[in-house]
């Protein structure tokens, strides 16, 4: 789920008992689980063998690697309960 923007996933009441994802068919927000989006650090790039590729002019080629997902970095927020009015039976 992780990409190089933050996601948000919506956790929301059905107004039956059950649970949805989005707020399409959500009554009222449960919870919010955020994802971070994605880092990367910079290293010089090596071929198969090791050695460091160089550009035109022999400068060392820069490449961007994804860093390994980080659960700790997920925020969950919960959301307090909230009292819907019943409709009234007419």
């Amino acid at each position: 789920m992780q990409d190089d923007s933050q996601a948000i996933v919506d956790i929301c009441d059905d107004g039956a008992g059950g649970l949805v994802i989005g707020t399409d068919n959500g009554k009222a927000y449960v919870a919010s689980i955020i994802v971070p989006a994605r880092q990367y650090m910079e290293q010089e790039a090596t071929d198969d063998a090791g050695n460091p590729v160089l550009d035109d002019d022999g400068n060392p080629v820069i490449e961007r690697v994804a860093l390994p997902f980080d659960i700790n970095q997920v925020s969950l927020k919960l959301w307090p309960k909230t009292e819907q009015k019943q409709e009234e039976e007419v």
